[in-house]
């Protein structure tokens, strides 16, 4: 039914989304000549944050709906700033153009499950 689809969804989207981020993060610190071990502490530790952050939604997240406006606005523009200042230029500058038609092909994708959902 619809909570097993949505349930499944969930499990998809944001595992899939939550590898590519850990994975975004600690690429990030890597190519900051940070240390290959403090870089898996920094990203297991935005990892657990996230988890007990999700706890935390799970037992007061409708408390106020304005909350949670002002909490998924303060998100989305957090993942857009990351997205444009820092991954995007990343791309641009390091990569071929195989990396660029991947990126247009991710966004298509993304479209698509906006348009289909």
């Amino acid at each position: 039914g619809d909570e097993v689809h949505g349930i499944l969804l969930s499990v998809v989207v944001f595992g899939l989304h939550n590898f590519v981020i850990s994975y975004a993060i600690c690429e990030s610190f890597l190519k900051s000549n940070i240390h290959k071990g403090k870089a898996s502490i920094l990203t297991i530790s935005s990892s657990i944050i996230a988890f007990v952050a999700s706890i935390i939604g799970y037992f007061i997240g409708n408390i106020n709906v304005y909350f949670e406006a002002i909490l998924l606005t303060i998100s989305a523009g957090a993942i857009i700033y990351i997205i444009l200042k820092e991954l995007l230029p990343s791309i641009i500058k390091n990569y071929d153009t195989t990396v660029a038609i991947s990126l247009v092909f991710g966004i298509i994708i993304t479209l698509i499950i906006f348009i289909v959902h």
